[in-house]
């Protein structure tokens, strides 16, 4: 077994489970994540290699790997008066908590560890509909390239200005139920179509 000091607690694992104890020497451990709990393809070649807690102890990450496989997993557990698992990712070749809510990992393609990504925890998921449209388009100037994502009761557009790409694209209007509006830049002024006149009829305005 193989102890690890947390921030409040001192903690063990065993091949198929991460231990903790609130004061070392009292008191039955509480088992953070059991390998049981984890759904992986093999669990009996499976065993936690290592362990490692959120900054203020909300979340426990570990990496899973069967030892018929070099491939690894990241399972999280939430932790709590009743710890559960919350998130199983694949492939892992090393993890890092940033936040309590945010982990960032590497994986490995063709033995290369190149890219790293992140995992948020604990916010709300957007919502995916297949009703919208997405089309990217330049203005007439060409000075700003456009994300448009329309449907047929409201719309949302990103600017990009090409001068400057490497900055995130700007919201021009967040997506309104009923709202319908398009921007178009011309001889250097901003201009917006939309239905937001009386009976919702359509105007253009230019905006300072």
């Amino acid at each position: 077994m193989q102890w690890e000091s947390f921030f409040h607690h001192c903690g063990f694992s065993s091949p198929d489970r991460v231990l903790s104890l609130a004061v070392p020497g009292q008191g039955e451990p509480q088992v953070l994540l059991f390998l049981g709990d984890v759904a992986w393809p093999d669990r009996v070649q499976a065993s936690f290699q290592c362990e490692s807690l959120s900054p203020q102890e909300k979340h426990l990450a570990a990496t899973v790997r069967s030892s018929r496989s070099e491939e690894a997993g990241c399972a999280v557990a939430r932790l709590g008066s009743t710890p559960a698992v919350t998130h199983i990712q694949t492939p892992v070749f090393s993890f890092e908590w940033v936040t309590d809510n945010i982990l960032f990992y590497t994986s490995q393609k063709n033995l290369w560890s190149l890219q790293v990504y992140s995992l948020v925890f604990g916010e709300e998921q957007p919502q995916i509909t297949l009703a919208f449209f997405v089309e990217v388009m330049s203005s007439k100037d060409k000075r700003f390239l456009a994300i448009n994502c329309n449907s047929k009761s409201c719309s949302e557009m990103h600017l990009v200005e090409c001068r400057s790409s490497l900055l995130p694209p700007v919201l021009v209007q967040p997506r309104t139920a009923g709202l319908i509006y398009h921007v178009e830049r011309s001889e250097g002024q901003l201009y917006i179509l939309t239905n937001a006149g009386p009976a919702h009829e359509y105007q253009v305005s230019s905006p300072p």
